[in-house]
Order: C-alpha cells, then structure tokens, then sequence
C-alpha cells in the first residue's frame, strides 16, 4: 500500500512538473521575450533608436554640447556631442607648451560634416540589434533544453553589449590606428592622437601626446621593440610607427541618456536571467 501511495504522489509531482513546463514555455517565456524586446527598443544609444526590423534611425539626442572637463583640474575644456554610434562635434581647448613662454591653451575643432567614429557604440549595437533579432524570431519551445538554449543565447547578446559599454575600450592593450588628424581644423598635431570612448556612463576623450621611435618603422621592428622595451613606460603603436606616450589628458562628461539606455539592458537581462533559473529546475526532467 506504501509503495503504492508512493507511485502515486511520484506520478502526481511528475505530472504537476509538466504542466509547470508547458506553462513555461507556452505562455510565461513568451511573455518575457516581448517585455525583454520593449526594453531593447527602448534603447537610444544618444541619438539612434532600434526599431523593430532591428534596424537603427536617427532619433533627438538630449545630450547634445555637453562640456567637458578635465579630470585632474576640473576645468572646462570644451564640448562634445555625440549621435548614435560617433562623435559629430568636438571642440577642445589644448595645451600648448613652448621652452621660451608659459604653457597657453589653444581651440581645435571637428570640422563640419566630420565624426569620429565611437568603435564601442558600434560594436554594443550589434548585439543589442542580434538580441532584438532573436526576440522576434523565437523557435518552437518544445523543450526545455530548446528554451534554455534560446534564451542564454539572448541573454548574452545583452550582457556583451552592456559590458561594452560600461566598461570601456582596451585602447592600451592594443596598437593604434587612427585618422582623425584631418577632421579637426586646425589640423591636429602628428603627435597627437585624440580617442574617445565610454566609460561608466560617461563619454571620455584621451588625448595622448606621442614621441616616436625613430628607425622603427616594418611590422616586425615594431613588435620586437613592442615586446621588448617594457621599461620606456606607456607605448602604441600609430598608423604604423611605435611610440611612447609622454603626456596623457583626460577630459570627461556624464551622459544622461547612457544611464537610461544602460538601465533598459539591465532591464532586458532581469527578466532572461529570472527565465534561465526557471528552466534550470528542469534539467533532470
């Protein structure tokens, strides 16, 4: 009779797993897949909107001239307007130092019709776009091991883009190419290279003041002096020429909108996380 009443109370657990299953995947991450969608086309990303064929188009940026400061003096050292995916104004004002007078600032500017292209906002909008995809091109959920597959796959589409975000480019790790020299009127310096990126809700302006290494100039001279002169201090590689960073200047603004759009992947990644866990009780069914 036991072993009987045993089977019985197994079958009804069993049964009661089922039905908790296909409630899953027939209405609750459905659900979840629509509202994870809303906060992913409620995104901006300061002046461009995804939509829902996945595609993006220009909205209103409410940060547009945001002033800059100096983040060692807290001066104001010009503005920034940043749109989608690049920077389509910038102005600074640069240090410029002579032996024979005190330093003195001057004002170099973004030419009209320029941008400098932000290679973080491009890359989060690939998986912010991949994620929305995937919202509305959902499989049949005929099984948990389906449904979990789909989901993780989403959910990581959104955390890569939000890492990229918040984290900021690994510009120091890696060797520098850069053509912005002529966008800026006056043209910039040679030794000059100005790169701007994301970082905790802000956009942030590295401007480094270069000194090249002379006689180094192939591929492989570049690696070897690269790889072996670890004691000169911070060294890049610029549009093919080693050189040691002498001066760095970091000028910064807060962005009000990053925090929104940053606040809808959390938003996005909530809910995916919440549905995984879900699934997980599954796996030895």
């Amino acid at each position: 009779m036991s072993n009987c009443s045993t089977d019985q109370q197994a079958h009804t657990e069993q049964r009661a797993m089922e039905q908790e299953l296909q409630w899953l995947l027939t209405q609750r991450i459905p659900k979840v897949v629509l509202q994870a969608q809303n906060s992913l086309l409620g995104i901006s990303l300061l002046g461009h909107k995804t939509g829902p064929n996945g595609h993006t188009s220009r909205g209103t940026s409410t940060d547009s001239h945001i002033h800059l400061h100096d983040t060692k003096t807290g001066e104001d050292v010009g503005e920034v307007t940043v749109s989608g995916a690049a920077v389509t104004h910038l102005s600074l004002l640069l240090p410029v130092s002579a032996s024979t007078q005190p330093m003195r600032r001057t004002t170099t500017r973004l030419k009209m019709d320029e941008a400098l292209p932000l290679r973080q906002a491009q890359e989060a909008l690939s998986f912010i776009k991949s994620a929305t995809k995937k919202t509305r091109l959902m499989p049949r959920l005929d099984s948990s091991e389906t449904a979990l597959d789909y989901v993780e796959n989403m959910l990581s589409d959104v955390k890569r883009a939000r890492q990229i975000l918040t984290v900021g480019s690994q510009l120091e790790l890696m060797p520098l190419q850069s053509d912005g020299t002529e966008k800026f009127a006056p043209a910039l310096p040679e030794n000059l290279v100005i790169e701007c990126k994301f970082k905790e809700g802000s956009i942030v302006v590295h401007l480094y003041f270069l000194k090249f290494r002379r006689g180094v100039k192939s591929s492989g001279g570049i690696l070897d002096a690269f790889k072996k002169d670890t004691a000169a201090g911070h060294m890049l590689v610029h549009n093919g020429r080693l050189a040691e960073v002498k001066q760095e200047l970091v000028f910064q603004a807060p962005l009000g909108s990053m925090a929104s759009d940053l606040d809808s992947l959390d938003q996005a990644a909530s809910l995916l996380i919440d549905v995984v866990g879900q699934l997980h009780a599954f796996d030895s069914m």
